[in-house]
């Protein structure tokens, strides 16, 4: 229904505006993940990122409005933004496997919604060209995934030296059956 996807875009403009301006940021920062991992523990209290890909079905509804209304390049350019989130997501220093995957996820939307546009399009094969170079560089990621295992490593090893070790050692450090 294109009455109720532009009313919806139009209703969350803000957020778009946000979202779309942040995509072009080294990563996601959120307070919380950038103190010291050695620090962390099973009462921190992370942001909801599972908004940050909703906000990206957002800005992927306005790409296609904006490609139905002939905007082509400003269409392909709102969907790249959405694959650089993701990416971002992805890279952020100190990410975690949420992250990651939220980021993953949302750049496989973008990817996939720019698939499904080029076919469509009207653009010269030297415009999709230069698209298709942007979506080159998103092949690979594994320094994000290493990130990404490693955080959470630690952060599992610290709930574990919280809540469980105290429990098998006992009180005064020795084991206890």
């Amino acid at each position: 229904d294109d009455a109720l996807a532009q009313q919806i875009v139009e209703s969350n403009e803000v957020a778009l505006t946000l979202f779309n301006k942040s995509s072009w940021k080294k990563g996601y920062q959120d307070p919380m993940v950038q103190t010291d991992p050695k620090t962390w523990n099973t009462e921190m209290i992370f942001s909801d990122r599972s908004k940050i890909r909703s906000i990206a079905e957002l800005s992927l509804i306005k790409s296609w409005i904006l490609f139905k209304q002939g905007k082509e390049r400003e269409a392909f350019d709102n969907t790249l933004n959405a694959v650089y989130s993701g990416q971002a997501l992805e890279n952020s220093p100190r990410t975690d496997l949420l992250n990651f995957l939220i980021g993953m996820s949302i750049k496989d939307l973008g990817m996939r919604s720019l698939q499904s546009m080029i076919p469509k399009s009207h653009l010269t094969s030297g415009e999709l060209k230069d698209y298709l170079k942007k979506m080159d560089t998103f092949k690979d990621n594994r320094a994000g995934l290493q990130e990404a295992f490693r955080m959470n490593y630690i952060t599992d090893n610290r709930t574990k030296e919280a809540m469980i070790d105290p429990q098998v050692t006992g009180k005064d450090g020795n084991f206890s059956a």
